[in-house]
């Protein structure tokens, strides 16, 4: 009898989302460990999280960066990010330092921390067993066990954004604290990244949809207004939230010109969907091929059917009745469709990955037999590993091997030279401003790529510009057509292999 009671509570605990989560522990815990580097690329992103990380670690004002914003040039990033993800490494950086080697454990533990949520996410639709085998399709790519190694906010706002639609699409409209909870934590994920505030428009849109159902239905306002209670409150923790961590941590009075919507322009704006519809509909069809050749064809395949079905699975659900998943992946796609940067690769579709692969599923699902179906998905999840195996060996094993970027033994040594040469005071122009400023605590500030001379004239005049570094790894073409014309302005203070420093004349 003991044993049947045992076997009873064993038989209960496999059917719930604990069980699940422990399953997808077993299977993605090795994420913790791969591609674990020390060292990083010249991507700026990651050296103006980490000086805002320490400023906070610090108790100093968080958007003091020594980075110093161009209004010609502000697709590069403004002057300071939003509070939310140097708040998340802050104590990271406070206690080792800008320890790499750290980071990446905590961005591993993210990304694995994501791939459980997806499960469970995925369980709503399918079995267990093909859950298990979609999220590995997507979460063991190798471009993405890659992309992990950056220190960027993407990875975890994804898992925010999971964490928000799980909570939320599992309560009830009479379930409070799962609303309260969901918005808080869309209000924070909207500290992370500014599009985090998709979350709340698209709290606002459940809220007014569901009010307008409920008058057609019941004809009644007071009726009505109660099926937008419970989702109200959702509204309002995201808002206090959002808005506690964002006067806290203001960057009120630092470049206040530097923020996202200088980015925007209505003028092209057909023009830019278009553009935007075409590449992301690109990146999703062919962030499955690892290995052009011989097995391209699996990879492309496999791409193009989870862009055809997770479409058709949005419309099925939709057309069902939308829920709050609909209305932010609706809020959402409508806000990166309009926003005119085009080289995003898969980190603006990270968020909606696994929403994506949920919707597939739900297609996958509706065929008949559906067990025929669900082998299939396991079958392809097996094959595609196999695939990716061998890029997955080769980046663990070339973890060790200092990448072009910072850590790079002769720039590090240029960048000592170029901290001795300078003052607090001066303003240095340089192709990677962020990684300069963080590397050497100067000010420092960029160009527009495809920026003329003269506009470049104006621009260093304007700010102040001191400083000129060149560096042949970097390709810079605008600088060194700028150095040629206005040559008789400048002095040669600092030649190496690679690097050269000029200092304008006084």
């Amino acid at each position: 009898m003991q044993n049947k009671s045992k076997l009873l509570t064993l038989k209960r605990f496999t059917r719930t989302r604990w069980f699940d989560a422990l399953f997808g522990l077993l299977l993605f815990w090795p994420l913790l460990f791969l591609n674990i580097r020390s060292d990083h690329d010249w991507g700026g992103d990651f050296a103006q999280y980490l000086v805002q990380a320490n400023n906070i670690a610090h108790c100093k004002p968080m958007a003091e960066t020594n980075y110093v914003y161009n209004e010609a040039y502000p697709s590069l990033g403004p002057a300071a990010y939003p509070p939310g993800f140097p708040l998340i490494i802050a104590p990271i950086v406070a206690r080792t330092g800008y320890s790499m080697q750290a980071l990446n454990y905590l961005m591993s533990f993210i990304l694995l921390s994501t791939s459980i949520v997806a499960i469970l996410l995925l369980r709503r639709l399918i079995s267990l067993p093909a859950a298990l085998a979609a999220a590995m399709i997507f979460f063991y790519n190798p471009n993405l066990i890659a992309f992990k190694s950056e220190i960027m906010a993407d990875i975890p706002f994804s898992l925010l954004v999971l964490l928000f639609l799980f909570i939320a699409s599992h309560a009830s409209k009479k379930h409070l604290i799962y609303w309260i909870l969901a918005g808080a934590i869309g209000g924070f994920a909207a500290t992370v990244k500014t599009a985090g505030i998709s979350i709340g428009v698209a709290l606002a849109v459940y809220l007014v949809m569901g009010v307008i159902v409920g008058f057609i239905r019941e004809k009644s306002l007071p009726v009505a207004l109660k099926q937008g209670f419970y989702p109200g409150w959702g509204v309002l923790s995201f808002v206090l939230v959002f808005f506690l961590i964002s006067v806290l941590f203001s960057t009120k009075g630092t470049q206040e010109t530097s923020t996202y919507i200088n980015i925007f322009s209505l003028s092209n704006l057909e023009t830019v969907v278009s553009t935007n519809i075409f590449n992301f509909s690109e990146t999703i069809r062919t962030h499955f091929i690892i290995n052009p050749y011989p097995h391209g064809w699996y990879g492309l395949l496999l791409g193009s059917a989870i862009l055809v079905f997770s479409i058709t699975g949005f419309i099925m659900a939709f057309i069902k009745g939308p829920g709050i998943i609909e209305s932010f992946v609706f809020v959402y796609v409508l806000l990166i469709l309009v926003y005119p940067y085009h080289h995003s690769g898969i980190r603006f579709l990270l968020p909606i990955a696994p929403v994506m692969l949920m919707y597939s599923a739900k297609v996958v699902a509706s065929f008949k037999p559906a067990n025929v179906f669900k082998w299939m998905v396991i079958a392809g999840a097996i094959v595609m590993f196999i695939i990716y195996l061998p890029p997955i060996v080769d980046s663990h094993k070339s973890r060790r091997t200092i990448i072009e970027g910072p850590y790079k033994p002769e720039v590090q040594t240029a960048f000592n030279m170029v901290q001795s040469l300078t003052g607090p005071e001066d303003l240095i122009v340089f192709l990677k401003p962020r990684v300069l400023a963080w590397a050497i605590e100067r000010r420092c500030i960029s160009h527009h790529p495809a920026a003329q001379a003269d506009e470049m004239h104006k621009v260093f005049h304007d700010k102040g510009a001191t400083h000129f570094l060149v560096y042949t790894g970097l390709h810079d073409p605008a600088l060194h057509v700028y150095l040629s014309e206005y040559k008789d302005n400048f002095d040669c203070i600092m030649a190496t292999d690679a690097f050269t420093l000029y200092r304008k004349k006084i």
